[in-house]
C-alpha cells in the first residue's frame, strides 16, 4: 500500500505539471490513505496553481478532507497565484483556508494553520492588499466568540501581516477593545 501510495503521489503530480488536471485529481484521490492522499492533493494543487490552472488549483485543495492540510494547500495555492498575478482568485483561496484553519477543532493544528493562512496573506499583500484588513478583522471577531486563546493565536499569526498592511495601529485597537469584552469587567 505504501509503495502503491508513493507511485500514485509521483504520478499524480507528474500528470499535475503536465497540465492533466483529471488525470492528476483522479491519481490523487485513489490513494488510500487518507493522510498521503492529502499530501499528494495539495502537490497537485500548488503544481497545478504554478501552471495556472486556478480551478484545477482549487479543486484540488477543496477536496482534501482534513481541514490543516486543507487549509495549508489553499494557503500555497494562493501564494502561487498571487505570483502570477492572478489576486482575485488568490484573495478567495486566503479566505478559504482562513476558514479552513478556524474549523480546526485541536486549538495546536489550529494554530500551526493560522501562520501558515499568515504567510500566504504576506504573499498576497506584498502586490495588493484590497480588503484583506477589513475580513482579516471580521475573523478576530468570530474568534472571539471561541475565547481568549483563539484571539491570542490569531494575534500571534497574523501580527506581522498587519504590520505589512500598515493597519496594525487601527486594528490593534480592535483587537484590545475585544480582549476587554472577553476578560469582562471582573477582570478589569
Amino acid at each position: 500500500e505504501w509503495s502503491r501510495a508513493e507511485v500514485l503521489g509521483s504520478v499524480a503530480q507528474a500528470l499535475a505539471q503536465a497540465g492533466d488536471r483529471k488525470g492528476a485529481l483522479a491519481a490523487a484521490q485513489s490513494i488510500e490513505g487518507e493522510r498521503r492522499r492529502a499530501d499528494t492533493l495539495g502537490s497537485v494543487a500548488q503544481a497545478l496553481a504554478q501552471a495556472g490552472d486556478r480551478e484545477g488549483a482549487l479543486a484540488a485543495a477543496q477536496a482534501i478532507k482534513w481541514e490543516w492540510s486543507r487549509a495549508r494547500a489553499l494557503g500555497s495555492v494562493a501564494q502561487a497565484l498571487a505570483q502570477l498575478g492572478e489576486m482575485e482568485t488568490a484573495q478567495h483561496a486566503v479566505k478559504q483556508a482562513l476558514a479552513a484553519a478556524q474549523a480546526i477543532e485541536d486549538t495546536r493544528h489550529r494554530a500551526d494553520a493560522l501562520a501558515a493562512v499568515a504567510q500566504a496573506l504576506a504573499q498576497v499583500c506584498e502586490v495588493h492588499n484590497g480588503d484583506v484588513a477589513g475580513w482579516l478583522v471580521g475573523a478576530f471577531q468570530q474568534a472571539r466568540a471561541r475565547g481568549r486563546e483563539e484571539m491570542w493565536q490569531y494575534i500571534r499569526a497574523f501580527a506581522p501581516v498587519l504590520g505589512e498592511l500598515g493597519v496594525i495601529t487601527e486594528t490593534w485597537r480592535r483587537i484590545q477593545a475585544v480582549e476587554a469584552v472577553v476578560r469582562g469587567p471582573s477582570s478589569a
